[in-house]
């Protein structure tokens, strides 16, 4: 979080020290884009060295009513110009390998009663209005992923919506990144996943946590079908990919560079020989992806040593918390753990 810079939670012990920016609609009148886009360049490279590699902004619903809450993370009720400098600052963000994130799609125009707050609005109106600057925000700035958001909109909670998700987003936009829920903003599993939701973010906020074992009933019982969860899973997993999302720091030797480098051809010949996820064949691509890495990490003597093995452990961190994931999901067969394998190598004392 978010569009204004890399934040720290009210509730977390230790406060990062980190750059703020003035607020999106201050940005906004400025009708500066190159601005923007600096902007979201800082936020981003300051972003990537905290250890992130997904960012909670920019926001670009209008503004609709200026007694809204979130009007300050927003830019304005223009859909041309908001669309436009959010759309810049995404770019922005995304330079530096980090997924960016449009917020909060779509029409979350008031704070107060913003889980119950039902927008009523025609297509063409939609479409003419908040919808425009969406669509402006994700051509111009292509996020890996957007946000849906808390209110309902024409009767249908926005998280599963699929007039929203698919038929606007999707079909009509042809959008290629995931959809995330905002925190608490999940209200179903069945009608959540069909209608578009690839990733139930913040499930403690939730009433339960949709994305978890009642996913896996729902797939088990025919309701959601494998299909659309490997759909769910590879939008992400593809998206990362094609972001760079696991390129090395810059400071970092020679040797290790082309070390992953080479581990990175072999994550890409698995997302093309796997695309069904086929357990064991990623468990194989996995080893060897860490096994490449780790030989040119020992071959390695730049500066960046420390910091690149810092990396390297929160990259692989994620790749075990994903198949840790996936496989309670699967439920593939007993045997050789992936999960395992890598902690073992990660942590060869052990």
């Amino acid at each position: 979080d978010a569009g204004l810079g890399v934040a720290t939670q009210g509730s977390a012990k230790e406060k990062r020290l980190r750059t703020a920016l003035p607020s999106g609609i201050a940005t906004a009148a400025t009708w500066n884009w190159k601005l923007a886009h600096k902007g979201g360049a800082m936020i981003g490279d300051e972003a990537r060295n905290s250890g992130f590699n997904v960012m909670l902004g920019g926001g670009v619903d209008l503004m609709r009513d200026p007694r809204n809450g979130r009007n300050f993370e927003y830019a304005g009720e223009d859909p041309l110009l908001a669309g436009t400098i959010v759309g810049h600052e995404i770019m922005g963000i995304q330079s530096n390998h980090i997924i960016s994130t449009t917020k909060h799609y779509a029409m979350n125009d008031q704070e107060t009663g913003r889980n119950v707050g039902n927008m009523v609005i025609d297509d063409p109106s939609a479409r003419m209005s908040d919808l425009l600057a969406f669509e402006i925000a994700i051509e111009t700035g292509k996020p890996g992923s957007v946000m849906c958001s808390y209110n309902l909109v024409n009767g249908t909670h926005s998280c599963e919506n699929p007039w929203l998700l698919t038929d606007v987003l999707r079909k009509d936009w042809d959008y290629k990144g995931y959809v995330m829920s905002d925190w608490g903003g999940t209200h179903s599993t069945v009608a959540a996943a069909n209608a578009g939701l690839d990733q139930d973010s913040g499930y403690p906020f939730d009433k339960e946590p949709y994305f978890g074992k009642p996913l896996k009933a729902a797939v088990q019982a025919g309701q959601v079908s494998k299909t659309t969860l490997d759909r769910m899973a590879g939008r992400e997993e593809a998206l990362r990919r094609a972001q760079a999302v696991m390129a090395l720091p810059q400071n970092a030797g020679r040797s290790l560079k082309l070390g992953w480098h080479s581990a990175d051809l072999m994550w890409r010949l698995a997302g093309d020989t796997a695309t069904d996820y086929n357990y064991y064949t990623k468990r194989t691509i996995l080893a060897g992806i860490y096994l490449a890495t780790l030989a040119a990490f020992i071959a390695d003597q730049s500066e960046g040593k420390a910091e690149t093995r810092a990396f390297l452990d929160r990259r692989i961190e994620g790749v075990m918390r994903f198949e840790q994931a996936k496989a309670k999901l699967l439920a593939p067969r007993e045997g050789f753990s992936v999960t395992r394998f890598l902690g073992r190598l990660r942590y060869p004392a052990r």
